[in-house]
């Protein structure tokens, strides 16, 4: 059944579609695809494009998810289809190259479609190289083809193909056999709606009824592919009806007409130019102002037709052109001139495989020779050329060679061959015209039967076409509720798999907060009781040595703490607004002595600012961590590029409203296999070699982004790279810069006498805490938790000077003793201590609640100081 036609910008979008949703090899394949529908429009650019997909083939564009087999299967049909591709931008050589080794690999593969593509290239360029008989050959062995191959668009190849067998027989003077297959071509063609092809088939078939001088025939079918041409809107098509239309003009001696056709043919299509009908036209045109009396025209005219011509190897073209050029000159009595550009036409035709144009261009030379006075050189070749001529079975021609005959037998004095050549000349062309006049009674019935068959052919279509239409009318109402009921699963699927790997992270953060927190009370006793030893031991002491490593081994677990804390989010952090680029272009120097002199390092920020809200520790911690991660992944050196710009809308389409920044880190590293990218950012999973990482840096990076309300996004391919998309939402506005303080002075003296209650619910922590403060001369109170510090607080009056205050505490915690507190004794400070810091944050943020905060686990030296700047500034 007939499809409705698809017009250029149609089936280029659907082309382009394909190529935006194809990955891998796949996409080359798109590519080229894409490139042979946009040549017509855009040769230069379809051309880079199939050079960048052969470039990208020959590096080996497989992915994992596909087979070698299937790449390669792939592959061929990638450089079958761009070979046509070279071939239409006259790149014979690389055509050719690259048609014979695809040709190679789709015969051994059994790929007919392909290796019928890669014959027809062969074919397409022996036929633009005049030699017509290897160019049919090959359009014969690639008909074969594509008659057994079982692709989609094998249909489309074989009608093409049948196009082509006929274009060859044509040049090759066998006219029945061309009309034949032109016909069979343009049936297939109307029967599945190519309206493009039915319309090269109906022109074609013009062609041969011109050759067969039946002009009034062939304007006929002109007329019909141009209306199928304009029915399209293929501008190119249309030039090319409008061109054969003036060719019958200029056949029919309508020299005015067929002139206008040809400056409508090139102002329908400026891309005419560089295709092969474009020094045709020129030559057409070229005549036609001959023959109209503008003969410097003509002339400029006809040697941009002759270089044309040369550029595209066509040498029956430059013949053409240089015998209407010798014409012009002997108009102007320029006799010897003439007669060298009929010498120059015959030697480019040398070893031509075109015995038509070899006769055109003789023929012109003997009529110039007698025009110069040159019988005797003119008798001299013109019974073998009118021999010729009639073996060729040109008719035409025939009867103009024996016409020629005559004046040259006359002119050399032999009247009575003279009058018998003539009285031939007459009778061939008294065949001519019965032979002519068949030929449109032929016409005209083979175009009434036609017209009464497809009229059949249309009542039958529309019935055919209603009952399809209502069973494709009910199949799709079917297929969209199917489609609606599919995908609502799959939207309930992933956002289940979200929601899953969402209660995953959270509870994993939970736990890593709880154990960071009762980790850091253990670190306070193992890092205390170290100092106490360490300044009670002499550096010659063994025992000096030993207790460093242990306060070493301490501050590495206070590093892992910090990281549980960071995936957990709840690490402290100071917001402020950050200039994303200027932060990267800090820590540029640090990046690079981290990464190592192998890797290379490429920052590149955009011109916009790319401010965001942020903690800008933890997110130098974040870039720390995606260059650690990175490097380690190109362990024989590479590239790491960061990028920093505004993010497109439609990446952070899926996140809440506003405008965000993305950092982009990316490498050249090994990539992250696919069936493991998804554990990446949890904690503790690692593939190095053990020693070589906690499995925490990733997992850092997924909480501090998730604590600043962004996103971290993941794309990796295996054997190419990794990269990291860091989405966080821009700042509104930028805040006023701080002034700068005074310069930290010197600590103070321990103020005498000052009492400090101590309220921590963790026996060895308060009596490290509890012995250290009184070591460093306070008066300490303690309590275990917020009710019985409450208490004490009462009894004591006025009596104390500071309460240093773990947050987290059974019955009573931290901040509701402060609350409790500040009701009788406001001016009272606290200094809060937990592992649980966001805890702590919303205390802090209170105006005017007197409260500091210190993170577990912290030096002892550490609590001595902050205690005395406290106790100082009361």
């Amino acid at each position: 059944m007939a499809h409705a036609p698809l017009s250029f910008d149609e089936r280029l979008r659907r082309a382009q579609h394909a190529l935006e949703s194809a990955v891998g090899v796949d996409r080359l394949h798109a590519m080229v695809v894409y490139a042979s529908e946009l040549q017509t429009r855009e040769p230069e650019r379809a051309v880079e494009m199939v050079d960048d997909a052969l470039r990208r083939l020959d590096a080996g564009p497989g992915t994992a998810v596909q087979s070698a087999r299937r790449a390669h299967a792939v592959g061929i049909r990638t450089r079958a289809r761009a070979s046509g591709v070279y071939q239409r931008a006259a790149r014979y050589d690389d055509a050719l190259a690259l048609a014979e080794s695809a040709l190679q690999d789709a015969t051994d593969a059994d790929d007919h479609h392909s290796a019928a593509l890669c014959l027809r290239t062969k074919g397409e360029v022996c036929y633009v190289r005049d030699e017509v008989r290897a160019a049919l050959s090959y359009f014969e062995q690639a008909l074969a083809h594509a008659r057994r191959s079982t692709l989609d668009g094998a249909t489309v190849l074989v009608t093409s193909l049948l196009n082509d067998v006929g274009r060859a027989n044509f040049m090759l003077s066998n006219y029945a056999e061309a009309e034949e297959f032109f016909w069979q071509a343009s049936d297939r063609a109307h029967e599945s709606g190519e309206l493009q092809t039915e319309g090269t088939c109906q022109m074609n078939i013009g062609n041969v009824r011109s050759q067969l001088g039946d002009y009034e025939g062939s304007l006929e079918y002109y007329q019909r592919s141009l209306r199928l041409q304009r029915r399209l809107g293929e501008e190119f098509r249309i030039a090319l009806s409008l061109y054969n239309l003036a060719f019958v003009h200029s056949k029919m001696g309508d020299d005015a007409t067929c002139l206008q056709l040809c400056r409508d043919a090139l102002a329908t299509d400026c891309e005419l130019r560089g295709t092969q009908h474009y020094p045709q036209l020129m030559a057409l045109m070229g005549r036609s102002l001959f023959h109209l009396g503008d003969l410097e025209q003509a002339i400029l005219v006809l040697q941009e037709a002759i270089e044309s011509h040369r550029e595209i190897e066509s040498r029956s073209g430059q013949a053409n052109a240089l015998c209407t050029m010798a014409e012009v000159h002997a108009s102007r009595d320029e006799h010897e001139l003439a007669i060298r550009l009929t010498d120059d036409a015959l030697q480019r035709l040398d070893g031509c495989e075109e015995p038509r144009a070899l006769a055109v261009t003789r023929l012109c030379r003997d009529r110039l020779l007698l025009g110069a006075g040159r019988a005797q050189d003119a008798l001299a070749d013109i019974d073998s050329l009118v021999e010729s001529l009639r073996q060729l079975g040109d008719k035409d021609l025939y009867t103009e060679a024996l016409k020629v005959k005559a004046e040259v037998l006359d002119a050399n004095g032999r009247y009575a061959d003279s009058l018998a050549s003539y009285r031939a000349f007459r009778d061939s062309e008294r065949e001519i015209y019965q032979v002519r006049s068949a030929a449109r009674l032929d016409t005209l019935r083979m175009l009434h039967q036609l017209e009464a068959s497809r009229h059949r052919e249309s009542l039958l279509r529309d019935a055919r076409d209603e009952l399809e239409r209502r069973v494709q009318e009910r199949t799709a109402e079917l297929q969209a509720k199917n489609d609606e009921l599919t995908e609502s699963i799959e939207k309930r699927a992933a956002l289940e798999l979200q929601l899953r790997h969402a209660q995953k992270m959270e509870a994993i953060g939970r736990l890593a907060g709880g154990v960071a927190h009762d980790f850091n009370n253990l670190l306070i006793v193992i890092q205390g009781y170290g100092e106490n030893l360490l300044r009670d031991t002499e550096p010659d002491d063994p025992r000096h040595e030993a207790v460093q490593q242990v306060l070493a081994a301490a501050t590495r677990a206070a590093r892992l703490t910090s990281q549980l804390l960071a995936f957990s989010r709840q690490q402290p952090r100071r917001l402020s607004n950050v200039d994303v680029a200027e932060l990267v272009h800090d820590l540029e120097r640090m990046l690079r002595r981290l990464i190592g002199e192998d890797i290379s390092l490429h920052v590149i920020a955009s011109p916009e600012p790319c401010s965001v809200e942020a903690d800008p520790g933890l997110l130098e911690q974040v870039i720390m961590n995606l260059a650690v991660n990175a490097r380690d992944a190109m362990s024989e050196g590479g590239l790491l590029t960061i990028n920093i710009d505004p993010a497109p809308k439609k990446e952070v389409a899926s996140l809440p409203k506003g405008e965000y920044v993305r950092l982009r880190v990316s490498d050249t590293g090994e990539g992250i296999p696919e069936e493991i990218r998804s554990l990446v950012f949890d904690p503790f999973f690692t593939t190095k070699e053990s020693g070589k990482g906690t499995g925490l840096g990733l997992s850092t990076v997924y909480g501090i982004v998730g604590r600043h309300g962004g996103e971290v996004r993941l794309s990796s391919q295996v054997g190419k790279g990794t990269t990291f998309d860091i989405y966080l939402r821009r700042a509104t506005a930028v805040d006023e810069e701080l002034p700068t303080g005074e310069a930290e002075s010197a600590p103070r003296r321990v103020r005498a006498g000052a009492t400090v209650l101590l309220v921590e619910d963790d026996d060895s922590v308060r009596a490290l805490v509890g012995s250290t403060l009184e070591q460093a001369g306070y008066r300490v109170l303690v309590s275990r938790d917020g009710v019985e510090a409450l208490r004490t607080v009462e009894a004591s009056a006025d009596g104390i000077d500071l309460v240093v205050c773990d947050v987290v505490m059974p019955r009573m915690g931290g901040p509701e003793l402060m609350r409790e507190v500040h009701r009788s004794h406001p001016q009272l400070r606290f200094l809060f201590t937990s592992g649980y810091p966001d805890r702590a944050a919303s205390v802090l943020q209170i105006e005017d609640s007197g409260a500091d905060f210190l993170q577990k686990p912290f030096l002892l030296a550490e609590l001595e100081r902050r205690v005395s700047e406290l106790l100082q500034d009361r």
